[in-house]
């Protein structure tokens, strides 16, 4: 897998190719559209689409696109590292997301080199596994920004490539310009979290991209359907 300096373009294992540019409709008359599996958390016009992204040594590579409309906003990418089988809160657990997160920070620095804001942490408080999924690294670019995180209220891990939200807040007048009403920004643009100051500015700069949920395998999330008491 490969993800441009340039200007964001991921290259996927399988051959798949998303750029910033890719629009909706493009996605939708792709060939690889056939095995996409859609979501739109009842807010249109986001809409999630879930892929396959082939394998990375020898571990399958789960995809998400979160779409605006037609303007692609980010992109989550996450590699599988449980056992194979059905996914629930049983066999869900922190050590197997602390790996994953390591596997996401060492391939992305095989990508674009160390990242120079990784957030720091007092690695003597706090277990291996914790301080790892604490840890947030993250690399700039004109074109949008690349995360390694752990979402530690949703329970998911994964790369998110998010791109520059001046073309999403275009898209957004569009729409409303076509509806014949005042322009505004995209519902639920600003939103306040109780965190910490490295997830606070994580989520500022992705603004955007914290209406594309984590990626967490569709099975995981019936699991959280069904049993509510476990999402906090």
């Amino acid at each position: 897998m490969d993800i441009s300096r340039q200007n964001g373009t991921i290259c996927l294992q399988n051959g798949i190719v998303i750029g910033a540019g890719l629009t909706q409709d493009a996605f939708r008359d792709a060939p690889y559209f056939a095995n996409a599996k859609s979501q739109d958390f009842g807010t249109p016009p986001w809409i999630h689409y879930h892929i396959s992204g082939g394998s990375i040594d020898s571990r399958e590579l789960a995809v998400s696109l979160c779409f605006y409309d037609q303007t692609l906003v980010s992109v989550d990418l996450t590699v599988d590292l449980y056992r194979p089988g059905p996914m629930s809160w049983t066999t869900y657990n922190l050590a197997t997301e602390a790996a994953t997160k390591d596997f996401h920070d060492r391939l992305l620095e095989s990508i674009f080199g160390e990242a120079a804001n990784g957030a720091s942490f007092h690695a003597g408080r706090v277990s291996k596994d914790k301080a790892i999924l604490n840890r947030p690294v993250s690399w700039s670019f004109p074109w949008g920004n690349v995360w390694s995180l752990h979402d530690p209220k949703g329970g998911g891990t994964s790369i998110t490539v998010s791109y520059a939200i001046g073309t999403l807040r275009r898209s957004s007048r569009a729409l409303d310009k076509d509806d014949g009403r005042r322009p505004t920004q995209p519902k639920n643009l600003r939103l306040h979290f109780g965190c910490s100051p490295q997830i606070l500015q994580m989520r500022r700069e992705r603004l955007l991209g914290i209406q594309c949920l984590l990626q967490i395998r569709s099975d995981l999330l019936s699991e959280m359907i069904q049993y509510p008491e476990f999402v906090f």
